[in-house]
């Protein structure tokens, strides 16, 4: 069969579900950038005050290229429907640059929705490569590929092997760097409430104490404290005033990436990885009643708008489900207030609001449902009325106190109805003024002020937002590195810096302040933006920026002292080179023996470290020899292996059971799962992608 037209996307998923919408039509996916700076060296000339990068086909993206290219020639006719961001424009732009001629000269489609309706008016109205966001992609390529390149060598010869420097990376691990400061420098302070009953169980606040108001927190003296418990015990109250007041409250704007995320760990326990890895799932497209779609829109975006077309939908079905009240008499416009947003996105919403949650429940997985669940009602709340309260308030006077009771009357649920936890009332008594109101209990309790929390993965990514660090496509990738690479550790859902990412941190605000202040990453984001608008140029910005910092970079290769512990002698000569002794060095995962000779020897010993040695077979025995296993610490985690070692070399990352595999007979690993369970797997039927190693003769040295 000839086609007529190639797509390229950048996902399999997204181009599965595209091909069934375009008649005579290839859809390719180029899985992400097909081009790249190269990983063995800068990758970046420059010369003349001009930042040439070189750009190669990356390895595992060969066989998409020659794909790619076979197809252009037997359809003819090329569109590029990458993502529309920068990286999107990025990948679109090296594209059409292997394919040959003018990058200008290939159609560029655009949607934020993949449906059928959206993929066929983007092919209608094609436009052409935004070279301004290439551009500004590409200096932020750069820019990143020179902090990286240039100040990671630096850290590692002054601090420890294996680290690394990244202008968004350093400037957030500084954010969870400066929190921890602040927690360890916390003095806490005692303070003292005074939580009163008042009849029919009622809870009430203490407003005053003779002239004394009592504000949070001011009660800092127990003695003072006992004696105003005392005074409410013994004094008479009466109600003194009653007032309510009505009060709107608005619904939320419809989510935008940052939102999204903090929603999602609040309601669901879902960390920014994983709400995005299932949105994406959810925009390239499920299975539903009418076919293979995406049911969300793009979901990197800081944007707060909606399609009029969207909204009209939207209302039509808030009318349908709920009737007229819930309905206000004009579409509601959200404003956002970010700083640097970009509007070319609209917010995340549902693409077919018909799509209802009794359908999605159908069709979707548990983790997806209850993301697009999330989605649809706040799609769906950010369109209805105002919910309607009565606040209430009773004041009542004692001779040397004042206290108040508050209550609150729902007078109309509005959005709040699609709350899973709605408002609701919470009456008073039939107070009148001058009642005699009786104290039931007043209790003393001490408590003490709070650190600040550290940071969840949310609130970190909130806070980049506030303060113009990265952008909604790299929050959470950027937060994954900093686990990865052992500079942060997350404690339940805390944030903690580690020894490791505390000496990088403050070595770097030291000596670079200006790589790791949030300010200057903020404006740097900024002038991207610029690029982005064509009011400004990479060469210009870069010039400004990389310049002096690749001369201050150099200047500190001579002068600023190492901070790297000395290696330690251990009078063994290296098996490998039998020339230079080994030596104990201190990297990224702590205590190390290698070779005096690096870098003209590599060679590092395998570490063997007994942790723990039961005096049962607990962990196993060896499949190999017999013996029991051990369990170790090694350079890269804990493992078990032969209480034999050197002799017998077997080793595995988990436990082995003692019941054998009933299909096979091999052994069986004691596999732990994300839930806490464990289950059997056998190591011959099911191997693992790193088979245990068992070689009770010849070990690799």
């Amino acid at each position: 069969m000839k086609y007529d037209k190639l797509i390229i996307v950048e996902s399999p998923a997204k181009a599965k579900t595209i091909s069934k919408f375009v008649d005579n039509a290839v859809v390719l996916a180029s899985k992400g950038h097909i081009r790249d700076l190269p990983s063995y060296t800068l990758g970046v000339k420059i010369e003349n005050g001009k930042f040439i990068p070189h750009y190669e086909i990356t390895p595992d993206h060969k066989n998409i290229v020659s794909e790619i290219k076979d197809e252009a020639i037997k359809t003819g006719k090329v569109y590029l429907a990458s993502d529309e961001d920068r990286e999107g424009e990025a990948i679109g732009y090296h594209i059409a640059s292997i394919l040959g001629g003018d990058p200008l000269s290939y159609d560029r489609i655009v949607f934020h929705e993949i449906t059928k309706s959206a993929i066929l008016k983007a092919l209608e109205n094609p436009r052409k490569l935004n070279m301004h966001a290439v551009e500004a992609q590409e200096t932020r390529r750069i820019l990143d590929r020179i902090v990286g390149y240039k100040l990671s060598p630096l850290v590692n010869r002054k601090i420890a092997g294996k680290l690394s420097a990244g202008r968004v990376q350093s400037a957030v691990l500084k954010l969870v760097n400066d929190r921890e400061k602040e927690i360890t420098k916390f003095v806490p302070v005692t303070y003292y409430e005074l939580p009163i009953t008042v009849r029919q169980d009622m809870p009430a606040t203490l407003v005053s104490h003779k002239d004394l108001k009592i504000t949070k927190q001011c009660l800092q003296d127990k003695e003072q404290a006992l004696g105003i418990k005392a005074s409410i015990e013994k004094d008479n109250f009466k109600v003194s005033d009653i007032s309510s007041k009505k009060a709107s409250y608005k619904p939320q704007p419809p989510f935008k990436t940052t939102t999204l995320q903090q929603a999602a760990s609040t309601e669901l326990g879902y960390d920014p990885t994983k709400v995005m890895s299932i949105a994406q799932k959810l925009y390239e497209g499920v299975d539903t009643p009418n076919g293979r779609k995406g049911v969300i829109t793009y979901m990197r975006t800081d944007s707060l708008n909606l399609a009029k077309e969207a909204v009209d939908a939207i209302r039509n079905q808030i009318l349908k489900d709920h009737g007229k009240e819930y309905l206000p008499s004009e579409a509601r416009v959200y404003e956002n207030k970010t700083k640097g947003a970009q509007e070319a996105h609209e917010a995340i919403r549902v693409t077919d609001i018909t799509f209802t949650l009794d359908d999605a429940k159908k069709f979707l997985e548990p983790e997806q449902f209850k993301v697009y669940k999330l989605i649809y009602n706040r799609t769906m709340m950010c369109q209805m009325s105002d919910s309607q309260v009565e606040n209430q308030t009773v004041l009542i006077n004692g001779n040397e106190n004042v206290i108040k009771i508050t209550g609150r009357k729902v007078l109309f649920d509005g959005w709040t109805k699609l709350k899973d936890k709605s408002a609701e009332d919470i009456l008073l008594p039939p107070y009148s003024i001058g009642s005699e109101i009786t104290i039931q209990a007043v209790k003393l309790d001490e408590k003490q002020t709070e650190p600040p929390a550290r940071y969840n993965a949310a609130s970190l990514v909130k806070t980049m937002e506030d303060l113009g660090i990265g952008r909604p496509s790299t929050y959470a990738a950027t937060i994954n590195l900093l686990i990865k690479k052992q500079y942060v550790k997350v404690e339940g859902k805390a944030m903690k810096i580690t020894e490791t990412g505390e000496k990088l941190s403050n070595f770097l605000e030291k000596y670079f302040e200006d790589v790791v202040d949030d300010k200057f990453t903020s404006i740097m984001e900024s002038k991207l933006d610029d690029i982005a608008l064509g009011q400004t140029d990479m060469n210009t910005v870069l010039n400004g920026y990389c310049t002096p910092l690749l001369a201050k970079i150099e200047k500190a290769m001579v002068e600023i002292p190492s901070e790297r512990p000395e290696a330690k002698h251990t009078g063994e000569t290296c098996p490998k080179c039998g020339k230079h002794e080994l030596v104990i060095r201190t990297g990224r995962n702590g205590e190390f023996k290698a070779c005096s000779g690096y870098p003209k020897c590599k060679y590092i010993a395998p570490s063997q470290e007994v942790t723990e040695t039961p005096d049962d077979n607990s962990y196993g025995v060896c499949p190999t020899c017999g013996k029991v296993l051990v369990k170790r610490q090694g350079r890269f985690g804990i493992f078990y292996s032969c209480s034999g070692y050197p002799d017998c070399k077997f080793m595995s990352k988990y436990p082995v059971s003692n019941e054998k595999c009933p299909k096979c007979g091999s052994w069986q690993q004691i596999v732990p799962t994300k839930e806490g369970e464990t289950y059997l797997r056998c190591l011959k039927c099911n191997p693992p992608k790193v088979m245990a190693k068992s070689n009770p003769k010849k070990g690799k040295k």
